[in-house]
């Protein structure tokens, strides 16, 4: 009996201590770090803002070699697979048995396979994955539901086939 009131006076001090540090905000950390009059000199202007290399020489000049060969080689592989479809039973078995694991793995391994096509296209730049590129879009734009099918019970119709 003591250590179940033992134990029971943990789990309130425990609780405590929770409540009391989700009531403390951090809302106002950047307000008081940076001023209002020195926001405009941090902020880069939005032509000016480049997140990426514009051509293949300039990843070339940001990349090493190294990386650039492997982003090459994954290309390459991912150039001799073809896009599948996610099939409509596969979009189910969600609903049916709790499965989202064969459709997310259709789902990602499509994006991931177009991924390492851009990135092979944008180190090397000569054009010899592009209608790999265009498939794996075409493919990706022709999914019913471009979401998980875990998700698909979110709509207005609730779970089953995406309306």
């Amino acid at each position: 009996m003591r250590q179940v009131q033992h134990t029971v006076c943990i789990l309130l001090l425990l609780l405590i201590n929770f409540s009391v540090f989700a009531q403390v905000t951090h809302s106002d950390v950047l307000k008081n770090k940076y001023s209002p009059e020195l926001l405009p000199s941090l902020i880069m202007a939005s032509n000016q803002w480049k997140p990426f290399p514009k051509s293949a020489a300039d990843w070339k000049k940001s990349l090493p070699d190294t990386v650039i060969s492997l982003l090459i080689n994954r290309g390459e592989q991912a150039a001799k697979k073809s896009f599948y479809n996610i099939p409509a039973s596969v979009t189910l078995e969600f609903v049916k048995t709790g499965n989202r694991t064969d459709y997310e793995t259709l789902s990602f391994n499509k994006r991931n396979q177009l991924w390492d096509l851009v990135l092979a296209e944008s180190v090397e730049g000569k054009g010899r994955f592009i209608n790999q590129i265009a498939d794996g879009i075409w493919s990706i734009c022709e999914e019913t539901f471009w979401g998980i099918n875990a998700h698909i019970g979110m709509q207005k119709a609730g779970a089953g086939y995406p309306t």
